[in-house]
């Protein structure tokens, strides 16, 4: 597993390259990069393994450029400010909102664009332009601050003012010209937030943040002509989810439904219900609310549901359309991370190679971080490849060590659930019957019939069911210690939730697909087609609903969660030391007992 193994040390390079930003530039880190390389090549031949030890610690150096290169706009905006880590105040700077503020207390919160190529300063109402500003003129600090933000993220906070009409409240997609004071994300630190807030910032590519007073921002003319054209679609994509989710909610749905149905299949979750959410995390379900790998691979396997034969051409589409709907969604990386796995399946698929799962997604995680180094901070980033990862990790495993002698046709479960005795004989099915007189084949080929169809649904039912606590076990033990450094809470109940929420969901998912193309086929239509979304409409809701009351009953019951714990990094890096321990103990253990099971078979024969 190569890529693997290169994926984490480009990942050790960019958390070296940001604990170090302070010591090392860009040029630093290339020159290292340059050096490490020489001296593998060096070394080629007289010491090879040397050679191999720096080529290694190059792809970490990779690393670390390419986190570098990320950071040098926030480097470049450091240093244009006065003293270094002071705040600057920028006049009448034209901004789109490009997401959905939410309010904190006193305070609108939200993301915005600086505009790019706006040189005309737009004057407050009833004030005047400040001196020396008029025209565009700004002083030489203002002015540099001002060239780098243009066509960046800034992260906004509004003072909320009460006395204000409903109509300056910001909405998503609004222009506003407004007077603010910037600051760099280091200087975040002597305000009292901690560097895994900034790091937060930073995975979501917000350069800087600004704060706006009561009254020092108005609503201009529309102004997303002079975003950036990745960033004008993304916000056009964003706006068509909002009015696909007001749709939803017009179909007659209750508020908690349609929050839900659109966090799971559009990604919007601005609109999920505290007590709703906050049951979802304590009976170990938010990830179904963030769209992750089981919602893209539900996708995938309706787009290939139909089709008998994969071709080229049908592959193509099939990835078309998966990446149109990851684009369409946001871009999280947890679905980014899915779509770039199920890509390189399906390419390695068609080739007739086959590869290890944990090859394509070390190859998966390799160009994610390439690509995007600042998604390593973000929490749906590392998540998302950790129970990918655990899962791979700990599946065979478990099944060796819970289930040593698991055989579907023979165990108790299956005898009691089946009515039949040990004793019994298993129904030899359809062809066995057939051998039978005539005169005893109606009654009796009827009732094998029935057992026999009986015997492998439960079997496929018991066998769902077993699949999905192992990977739930298995998932847990990877992200268990990262969930309780970052939210704090340790989810008890998480085997009984997946067993009610994975088929659920899958229901879901499909119904929701169905109920998107009557709504687009009764739009294109004028309403004649209307009545066709109640096809799905009502089965949805009741799907939905359903899921809503179960996980609100597990998580109202006692215990089902700790919450309120507080986990330091070394805790963490402690807590993955004993998993990675008890994995080998797994191992040796399965090992042994397949072994044993081998030998008493070669004793039998």
């Amino acid at each position: 597993m190569p890529m693997l193994r290169y994926a984490l040390l480009v990942v050790a390079g960019v958390v070296t390259a940001d604990s170090c930003s302070a010591s090392f530039s860009t040029h630093s880190w290339l020159i290292a990069a340059a050096a490490v390389i020489a001296v593998a090549l060096v070394t080629m031949r007289r010491l090879p393994q040397v050679s191999n030890v720096f080529t290694l610690l190059s792809v970490a150096a990779l690393g670390g450029v390419c986190s570098s290169l990320a950071t040098q706009d926030q480097d470049a905006l450091l240093s244009q400010m006065p003293s270094g880590r002071e705040a600057v105040t920028l006049h009448d700077v034209p901004i789109v909102v490009t997401s959905s503020p939410s309010r904190h207390n006193k305070v609108w919160m939200f993301e915005a664009v600086v505009c790019r190529n706006a040189t005309t300063a737009v004057p407050h109402d009833g004030e005047e332009a400040p001196a020396g500003r008029a025209g565009g003129c700004h002083s030489n600090a203002e002015a540099a601050v001002r060239h780098i933000l243009e066509g960046r993220k800034v992260r906004v906070s509004m003072m909320y003012d009460s006395l204000a009409p409903a109509s300056r409240k910001p909405v998503l997609g609004a222009s506003l010209a407004a007077t603010m004071r910037v600051a760099h994300l280091n200087e975040l630190r002597n305000a009292g937030f901690d560097l895994s807030y900034i790091r937060y910032l930073r995975s979501h590519n917000i350069i800087a943040t600004a704060f706006i007073a009561s009254g020092k921002s108005r609503e201009t003319g529309s102004l997303r002509h002079l975003l950036p054209i990745w960033t004008r679609a993304r916000l056009r994509l964003h706006l068509l989810r909002q009015s696909m989710t007001e749709q939803l909610a017009s179909l007659g749905m209750a508020p908690g439904t349609t929050a839900v149905v659109s966090a799971m299949t559009l990604g919007v979750k601005d609109s999920l219900p505290t007590s709703l959410r906050q049951d979802y995390s304590t009976a170990g379900a938010s990830h179904i609310l963030a769209l992750s790998g089981m919602h893209l691979a539900t996708l995938f396997m309706f787009l290939t549901f139909f089709m008998r034969r994969r071709k080229p051409y049908t592959s193509c589409l099939v990835l078309a359309v998966m990446w149109t709907y990851v684009v369409f969604t946001g871009m999280s990386p947890s679905v980014v991370r899915a779509a770039s796995m199920l890509s390189l399946y399906e390419v390695m698929t068609l080739a007739s190679h086959k590869q290890h799962p944990l090859n394509i997604l070390g190859a998966a995680l390799l160009l994610s971080t390439v690509l995007s180094p600042e998604s390593v901070w973000d929490i749906g980033f590392q998540l998302s490849y950790l129970a990918v990862f655990s899962i791979h990790l700990f599946s065979k495993p478990l099944t060796g060590w819970l289930m040593p002698e698991w055989r579907p046709s023979s165990t108790f479960y299956f005898r009691a659930m089946t009515m039949m005795s040990e004793s019994d004989e298993t129904p030899s099915g359809i062809a066995g019957t057939q051998k039978r007189r005539r005169k005893k084949r109606s009654k009796r080929w009827m009732a094998r019939y029935v057992m026999t169809e009986a015997q492998e649904a439960l079997k496929r039912v018991r066998d769902y069911i077993v699949g999905i606590v192992i990977v739930s076990i298995a998932a847990q033990l990877g992200t268990l210690p990262l969930t309780a450094y970052y939210f704090g809470i340790i989810p008890l109940a998480f085997i009984i939730t997946n067993i009610i929420v994975l088929p659920l969901s899958g229901v879901i998912i499909f119904l929701s697909c169905i109920l998107y193309m009557t709504m687009g086929l009764s739009s294109l239509t004028g309403g004649v087609l209307s009545l066709l979304t109640c096809i799905p409409l009502y089965p949805l809701r009741f799907a939905v609903e359903m899921q809503n009351t179960l996980l609100s009953a597990v998580a109202s019951v006692p215990y089902s969660a700790i919450v309120g714990i507080s986990v330091s990094p070394l805790q963490v890096l402690s807590l993955y030391v004993i998993v990675f321990i008890a994995l080998r103990f797994l191992m040796m253990h399965g090992y042994r007992i397949g072994s044993e099971t081998e030998k008493h078979d070669d004793g039998l024969a």
